[in-house]
């Protein structure tokens, strides 16, 4: 009897382990990110699925600048500006939002200034430096190592400095102000 009860159970475990679960795997998603090791030919994938889905436009920026870094060339920054052109002519991203994240990454033009309040600005000034900081970072990520333009990064470190120094000023100016007051 234990020898039938042994075989039987034997016999039953060994079908379940060859049972198989098939998991559905889409062949390709709606949205897919561009792919490749050249820009150029990346963007005509990533204008086809902003097209379809303008929601990722952040994540796929992010990518063609990725792509880019393979094989950095200043044309690269031309690349994106056009398929930006394209996308805010047939009205698929904001020109406000998607000039504000091209000029993070790709030009001198820093986006995190804030609007400055003088009387709040002394307790400020490194939450602005932090981001200032940040979007220097993004500029060496797009002007240097996706666009190979030492140029410009210099030129986008001068603007930086600049402005990091105007604050600290002003900063200066404010307390001195406040303390002739008191």
């Amino acid at each position: 009897m234990n020898i039938k009860l042994f075989a039987t159970l034997s016999i039953v475990l060994i079908i379940s382990a060859c049972q198989t679960t098939k998991i559905n795997v889409p062949k390709h998603t709606l949205c897919p990110m561009p792919e490749g090791y050249i820009l150029s030919e990346a963007i005509p994938q990533a204008e086809a699925t902003i097209n379809k889905c303008p929601q990722k436009f952040d994540q796929i920026f992010q990518r063609l600048i990725d792509i880019g870094k393979n094989k950095p060339d200043v044309m690269n920054s031309i690349h994106i500006q056009e398929m930006i052109k394209r996308l805010v002519r047939n009205n698929k991203v904001s020109e406000r939002y998607s000039k504000t994240l091209y000029q993070s990454y790709l030009s001198i033009q820093f986006t995190s200034f804030p609007e400055i309040r003088p009387a709040s600005l002394p307790g400020e000034i490194d939450s602005i430096k932090i981001a200032l900081q940040r979007e220097l970072a993004m500029k060496k990520e797009g002007i240097i190592e996706c666009c190979a333009d030492q140029e410009m990064y210099a030129k986008a470190e001068q603007e930086y400095a600049r402005r990091v120094r105007f604050i600290e000023d002003l900063s200066m100016n404010v307390e001195y102000t406040n303390s002739l007051r008191k």
